[in-house]
This record gives C-alpha cells, sequence and structure tokens, in this order.
C-alpha cells in the first residue's frame, strides 16, 4: 500500500547507487547528492527506509546517510536529529558474515560495524522468534528436511 505523498520504488536499489554513497566509504564522507536536485527532493519525500543486510555494511555508509539526510533536510529544521527524522529499517542476520576490512582484526571489524554508530543506542532491535518455514505445511518437503533446517 503507497499513502498519499509517498514513494515506491519498486524492484529495490543496492544502498550505494540509490543513496549515492561513495566508494571508499571514510569517516568523513557524505552521499553525492547536492541540495535542490531531484535526487535530494526524493530524500525529502522519504518517509521509511528498509535497508536490508544492514550488517554487512560499514558503519561509515550509514554515517554517509545520516549526514546528507541532515543536510538536505536542514531547510525543514531537521538537521539535529538522526537520519532527519526517516524512520529507517536495519534488516539482516547478526549471525552471519559482517563487512569485509582485508587483514583486520575481529574486534576492529566489530568496532566498525553498525553496532558501533552512533545511533546504535536509539535503534530498537527486534528479533525473530517463530521459524515461519516450519509452520508452513510440508508441501514438497519432506519432514526431516524440515527438521534439519531447523537444526
Amino acid at each position: 500500500m503507497v499513502m498519499e505523498g509517498m514513494v515506491k520504488l519498486s524492484g529495490g536499489r543496492i544502498t550505494h547507487s540509490k543513496f549515492k554513497i561513495p566508494m571508499p566509504t571514510l569517516d568523513n564522507s557524505t552521499c553525492n547528492v547536492d541540495k535542490d536536485t531531484k535526487h535530494s527532493q526524493l530524500f525529502e519525500a522519504i518517509y521509511v527506509i528498509i535497508w536490508d543486510e544492514a550488517p554487512m555494511s560499514h558503519k561509515n555508509c550509514f554515517e554517509a546517510l545520516d549526514k546528507t539526510f541532515k543536510d538536505v533536510m536542514s531547510k525543514k529544521g531537521l538537521q539535529n536529529t538522526i537520519f532527519a527524522g526517516k524512520v529507517i529499517v536495519f534488516g539482516g542476520d547478526f549471525r552471519q558474515i559482517l563487512h569485509v576490512v582485508p587483514r583486520a582484526s575481529r574486534s576492529y571489524i566489530v568496532h566498525e560495524s553498525i553496532s558501533s554508530f552512533y545511533v546504535w543506542d536509539y535503534c530498537q532491535v527486534l528479533t525473530l522468534t517463530k521459524n515461519m518455514k516450519l509452520q508452513q505445511g510440508t508441501g514438497n518437503t519432506s519432514y526431516t528436511e524440515l527438521v534439519e533446517f531447523a537444526k
């Protein structure tokens, strides 16, 4: 459902291309979006962003987006709020691989992840507790395969 005034991006996009996050992303990076452009107008129209596989991104990517949103939304007085008041849903599994930092120690990689990003304290962490695959009918999948999958 798309409410009036909302922009729906069909097909999804990777964050680096849609938000113009530079590569490599440094601690002083911002997205390559200028004020008063069509891209900045899109940023103004966004209400909710769903960022899948967020744990695989470096914290500098989130910081670059935060800085850019604050800059674009400064004319509306939102430069002092996190992500300029935009709701961002970070999806992903922290038990899977984190972002890749060549020749870095485990502690360094964890320190450079989203959980070390300054907005992490404002995030509400939700966990999935029900395995929906096991709740579905067996169909072509045998019971033993489902049990193995659950393990």
